[in-house]
C-alpha cells in the first residue's frame, strides 16, 4: 500500500514572488519515499493548499496510480495543511512529525518566563523523550 505524504521543502522563496515549494511524495513498498508531485502555491493558506491538493487527488483518479482512500499524511504543525488534507481528505490519519512537534515545544519553553536553568532543563528532557521515542 502506498501512503502519500505531504512534505514541503524549506525553500521558503524559490522564486521571484516568494512561493513556497511543496512535494507530495508516497512510500513505495520498499519504505522508500517517492515525490510524485510538486507545486509553487500562490500562498500558504487552506485555500492555495486546497486547490494543490485536490489537484493531486484527480491527478491520482484519472491515472490510477495511487490509493488515496487509504491514506496517512504526515505533517509538521501547519494548521492550513492539516485542514486542507482534512477538507481534500476526509476521514484519513493525519500525523504530525515528531521532529516539528519537538521543535515547537522548544522554542514555546524558550518563550515561558522560567529561569534558563529551568528552560534548559525543560529542553533537555523534549529532547531526550524525543531520541528516546525513536529508538523504541
Amino acid at each position: 500500500m502506498t501512503s502519500p505524504k505531504l512534505t514541503r521543502l524549506p525553500c521558503v522563496q524559490v522564486n521571484k514572488f516568494g512561493m513556497p515549494l511543496y512535494t507530495l511524495a508516497i512510500i513505495d513498498r520498499h519504505g522508500s519515499g517517492q515525490p510524485v508531485v510538486q507545486s509553487l502555491v500562490y500562498r500558504e493558506d487552506q485555500p492555495h493548499i486546497s486547490m494543490m491538493l485536490t489537484a493531486f487527488k484527480k491527478l491520482c483518479a484519472d491515472n490510477g496510480g495511487v490509493d488515496t482512500s487509504r491514506s496517512i499524511f504526515m505533517v509538521d504543525k501547519d494548521s492550513a495543511e492539516i485542514a486542507a488534507l482534512s477538507e481534500t481528505f476526509p476521514g484519513q490519519k493525519i500525523l504530525l512529525c515528531r521532529f516539528h512537534v519537538v521543535k515547537a515545544m522548544i522554542e514555546e519553553i524558550k518563550k515561558m518566563p522560567l529561569s534558563s536553568t529551568d528552560k534548559e532543563t525543560l529542553v533537555s528532557v523534549s529532547n531526550a523523550r524525543h531520541l528516546l521515542s525513536c529508538v523504541i
